[in-house]
């Protein structure tokens, strides 16, 4: 038994909607780009998306750049900054947000000949001064087309990604408060965890990552679930597991993020390819998947239009609206656009920005409490609407146990009931 999500997918219900994503333009980037590093952060509390390096409208070696810009996502301002402080052009480097500075990691150049190599360099924005500052501690193995994701606002974790000649098990922690790197625990050393152009997220202690490509022939596309839970006592210790999907929850180079609590991957691609959009396998040209997949008690999958490939980190403008930066759409059309994409979920359910209000207990038994008398309406997972009232308390003591989504003015969270 590899833990719950290897059981629990045994019984699991999946349910499809054709179109659970709401699309909305919200400003363009200075410059049209793709494979680009992205994060979100504040400027002077307004929040901007930031887009650095990546590679141009060309999908060229010659249009790989270190170009670097925002966009303001309540005016739609666009700004342009210094390029990223490296010497070449990079791809499939990624971004964090850490204390509202954005730490950039790793990538790879291609050279004139066709050569390609992985990046050691950790380099800082800081959007309050539009500035860059010096590098940080260079990451001790060099890596490209990996997983990045935050930790309690604290810790930035790097795990496997392609390294110059191959893909590799490693997890690398960086702390920006003093500046430093520790080896975490090491995936298992085979071609079940170690990938590159996966995605991944981290919520609570739990680290999620899935797809990306394996390294055998064609570096075919992959769709394991890999599952770390770290010790929040000492985070460099993570316990590993993983679990297989169907064979069509194949992501590469796909957007990972967190919705209400939840690991949720979308857009991408099915097949794995080069920067230039070219697959592996034959050299045809490969297309966005438009694909979706929500894990939470159940799995949602979901086909909507028009979500980029390329993209692999996005921006976490609320629980459910995010923010995509560039990307490559159908038949290798780089874009500069920036599109707020946010989640309806469940189905019934209008979007939610915020969760302001907080239910208590959770999980509950006969009754949730409300710290003030508000409307509220209480949903079940396939977004019945079970529940409509005014009230400081809800009576819940009819309901079946399970898991439950709680609106309350225009807040969204997550009410387990156990009895």
């Amino acid at each position: 038994m590899r833990g719950i999500f290897s059981v629990s997918f045994c019984i699991l219900v999946t349910i499809s909607y054709a179109q659970n994503w709401t699309l909305e333009p919200v400003g363009q980037l200075p410059f049209k780009t793709s494979n680009n590093a992205v994060a979100l952060a504040k400027v002077k509390d307004i929040p901007y998306i930031f887009s650095f390096s990546g590679i141009d409208e060309s999908l060229d070696h010659t249009g790989i750049h270190l170009k670097s810009g925002s966009v303001n996502l309540v005016t739609g301002e666009a700004f342009q900054y210094d390029d990223v402080p490296d010497t070449l052009g990079k791809v499939a480097s990624a971004a964090s947000t850490v204390n509202n500075k954005i730490y950039i990691i790793g990538g790879y150049h291609v050279f004139n000949d066709g050569s390609e190599k992985s990046s050691n360099l950790v380099h800082c924005f800081n959007p309050e001064t539009g500035k860059w500052e010096e590098d940080r501690e260079q990451i001790p193995t060099p890596i490209d087309d990996h997983v990045q994701a935050v930790w309690e606002d604290s810790l930035i974790y790097v795990i496997s990604g392609w390294s110059d000649t191959r893909n590799v098990p490693d997890v690398q922690i960086y702390n920006p408060t003093d500046n430093s790197w520790k080896y975490g625990t090491s995936l298992p050393n085979n071609n079940r965890y170690m990938t590159f152009g996966a995605s991944g997220t981290i919520i609570g202690n739990t680290i999620y990552y899935l797809g990306g490509a394996s390294m055998t022939n064609f570096f075919p596309a992959t769709f394991w679930l890999r599952i770390g839970e770290i010790n929040p006592k000492n985070p460099t210790e993570i316990k590993w597991r993983d679990s297989l999907l169907s064979p069509t929850d194949k992501y590469y180079r796909s957007a990972c993020a967190n919705i209400g609590g939840y690991p949720i991957w979308f857009g991408g691609s099915t097949s794995t390819y080069n920067y230039n959009g070219f697959a592996y396998t034959d050299g045809s040209v490969v297309q966005p998947s438009n694909q979706s997949l929500l894990l939470t008690e159940q799995i949602y999958r979901t086909n909507s239009e028009a979500l980029p490939m390329d993209i692999r980190i996005i921006g976490n403008l609320s629980s459910i609206s995010k923010i995509i930066a560039g990307g490559t759409y159908k038949d290798r059309k780089v874009s500069n656009e920036v599109i707020r994409v946010t989640w309806g979920y469940p189905a019934s359910v209008k979007p939610a920005y915020n969760n302001s209000v907080k239910a208590y207990p959770n999980p509950a038994n006969q009754f949730i409490h409300l710290p003030i008398q508000t409307s509220f309406q209480l949903y079940d997972l396939n977004g019945k609407l079970r529940i409509s009232d005014i009230s400081k308390m809800i009576s819940v003591a009819h309901l079946a146990a399970g898991t439950y989504w709680l609106r309350i003015n225009q807040s969204l969270q997550k009410v387990i009931i156990q009895h």
